[in-house]
């Protein structure tokens, strides 16, 4: 039976042969210019950076209150800094917790210990792929902003 994309028995040795195969493909239409015919780059090598103007309208018309915005900056970094040092003081008090009431139970699994999606049986592969998705997007959204 074939291990499905993502699990810890795939064979991971085809993931370099695709991304060396991608490597040369790209070369490739770099060296005929495709790649100057779409405004793209080749950037650390493998990754494709295609330049577009699509949605430049919308970060215009989104970046515009720019008091709302300094605003916004302001207060976020209040709210960092205090969920900072609210999260600093919940480890320190998990760690005297635990060692002042040490529990019993068997320890964790090696695949349960990494927040990794597909090998966490927590973490579905393609739940982790979405939020990652969601996270790049908005991130790149940002440096527009």
């Amino acid at each position: 039976m074939a291990a499905s994309w993502g699990a810890v028995t795939f064979d991971w040795r085809i993931i370099p042969l695709l991304i060396f195969a991608w490597y040369l493909l790209l070369k490739k239409w770099e060296r005929d210019g495709k790649l100057d015919e779409w405004n793209a780059t080749r950037v650390f090598g493998f990754v494709l950076m295609v330049r577009t103007k699509r949605g430049l309208d919308l970060l215009e018309k989104v970046a515009k209150p720019r008091k709302f915005w300094r605003f916004y900056g302001e207060v976020s970094l209040w709210v960092c800094n205090l969920a900072m040092l609210g999260v600093a003081l919940l480890v320190i008090l998990a760690f005297i917790t635990s060692i002042f009431n040490p529990v019993d139970t068997p320890p964790p699994s090696a695949s349960e210990l990494v927040a990794i999606p597909g090998l966490n049986p927590m973490i579905p592969l393609w739940w982790g792929l979405i939020g990652f998705i969601v996270a790049l997007v908005i991130h790149e959204f940002g440096h527009g902003l």
